[in-house]
């Protein structure tokens, strides 16, 4: 179940009713609101606070100057001429590395546009547009009921990750993020020839590759903690919730199972901790080891690139795969179960039965 990280505020009525003539009023408007204590609250806690309205920029920060809550928020959109709101909005996610958020709004125009974008949405009834919040995911009276819904449905979310963290299989592997100590490691493995082949390495990494915007990058740890390869989720578009998948070990781990391993685990960081839908991958169409390792995993072939890449002086196919959201769930509860009928434990209570 998916943590939410970014919540996307509408302006006018939900978090200050501007249409009033003196900011004073404005001022009493927003202090009984307790808006201010939201947003400091939800700032502290990690969340990255972002506004997507109708309004003008200018009017924007001057309303926003006026209480001093520029700094608040990390990302804002202001009204575009020819784009809708759930194009801001979608714009957010990609500048936020989130596949979704949580709209905090007044109007219909605000849930519809959340849910053109695959995000939740918050009405709230103080605002204009109260009659309409009963088309909301959720409805919140006061600026306290936004932050306890917006806990409520993170709390349920990260029970939901412990639970699926308990029903793990233990693993030989490990996976955390690249740290720049492991680009040594990368560099020799990249010298391997079977390793230039698949990736047609042109050069070598830097530690940017592996963090930027669009590529999360994890080095792979066997049972005693040292570098036997590298896995990727990189060219992802977080508006869409997609992501590449690659994945490279040193020659000494190849064909053991190391790789499986590796891969479901970041099957999981991709669909249960980012909320990506779609995981592709593009794989040589001789490599039928891989193909074979792909389609054990759920992965599906969805065409082939004819002679797209060149290797040994001779362009080569590639096999396109991908695995979706819930086939992944599907073939994780198969893959779950299975493990727990030859366990150990499942295997001495049969014996015993």
């Amino acid at each position: 179940m998916y943590t939410y990280k970014a919540i996307i505020f509408d302006m006018d009525g939900t978090l200050f009713k501007t249409d009033t003539v003196y900011a004073d009023s404005i001022r009493e408007v927003c202090e009984a609101r307790e808006v201010a204590g939201l947003l400091d609250k939800l700032k502290e806690e990690g969340y990255t606070l972002c506004i997507c309205s109708n309004a003008s920029r200018q009017h924007i920060d001057n309303v926003l100057r006026t209480f001093g809550l520029t700094d608040r928020f990390a990302i804002i959109k202001s009204r575009v001429e020819w784009l809708k709101k759930y194009q801001l909005i979608k714009q957010i996610l990609d500048e936020s590395m989130s596949c979704s958020a949580i709209v905090v709004g007044d109007r219909l125009i605000d849930f519809e546009a959340a849910q053109e974008a695959g995000c939740l949405s918050i009405g709230v009834t103080y605002g204009y547009g109260c009659s309409e919040c009963d088309q909301a995911d959720y409805t919140a009276d006061t600026p306290l009921d936004v932050y306890q819904i917006i806990q409520s449905i993170n709390s349920r979310a990260k029970s939901s990750c412990e639970e699926n963290q308990r029903l793990q299989v233990p693993s030989r592997v490990s996976l955390i993020p690249v740290q720049a100590a492991h680009l040594k490691d990368i560099y020799w493995m990249f010298q391997d020839e079977e390793a230039k082949e698949m990736l047609g390495i042109v050069g070598m990494p830097s530690i940017e590759d592996y963090r930027g915007k669009d590529a999360l990058g994890y080095a792979v740890l066997d049972e005693k903690g040292g570098f036997i390869g590298i896995s990727e989720l990189f060219n992802i578009s977080w508006k869409n919730r997609r992501a590449e998948l690659s994945i490279t070990l040193k020659p000494g781990y190849r064909g053991m199972g190391y790789g499986s391993e590796a891969i479901r685990k970041l099957l999981h960081i991709g669909f249960q901790e980012h909320g990506f839908h779609q995981i592709w991958l593009r794989v040589l169409e001789y490599n039928e080891r891989a193909i074979a390792c792909y389609r054990k995993l759920g992965f599906a072939e969805e065409g082939r690139c004819r002679e797209e890449s060149l290797r040994r002086r001779t362009h080569k196919g590639q096999v396109q795969m991908s695995i979706l959201h819930h086939e992944w769930l599907r073939d994780r509860d198969d893959y779950l179960q299975e493990a727990w009928y030859n366990s150990n434990i499942c295997k001495m209570m049969r014996r015993e039965e």
